[in-house]
């Protein structure tokens, strides 16, 4: 916090080496500044155990399940479940070919 505080209290007029001219979106410098510094600080990568749900399934199972779900409605085998899990087993793009 302490360093956040002087930086903000430096001479707005001047523009640090690398950096761009002060932000003008908070009335208040300090907050402005403090603002930017947490906006500009490195972000976590998102593993796929940390992802939000909505985004896991988007990326992770409808690509695969979604035509996989086609194939067995077209198909309409007598066992659907069974012919299901064969063809996700068949074409599991995470799988290497042998």
């Amino acid at each position: 916090q302490a360093f956040v505080f002087h930086l903000a209290m430096a001479d707005e007029t001047k523009v640090l080496e690398g950096q761009t001219a002060p932000s003008r979106a908070y009335d208040d410098p300090v907050e402005g500044r403090a603002a930017e510094l947490v906006a500009q600080r490195a972000q976590p990568v998102l593993t796929h155990h940390s992802l939000p749900m909505r985004q896991y399934m988007d990326e992770q199972i409808v690509p695969i399940l979604l035509p996989a779900l086609n194939a067995v409605a077209a198909e309409r085998p007598a066992d659907p479940v069974e012919w299901l899990a064969y063809y996700l087993l068949k074409n599991n793009p995470h799988t290497q070919a042998a």
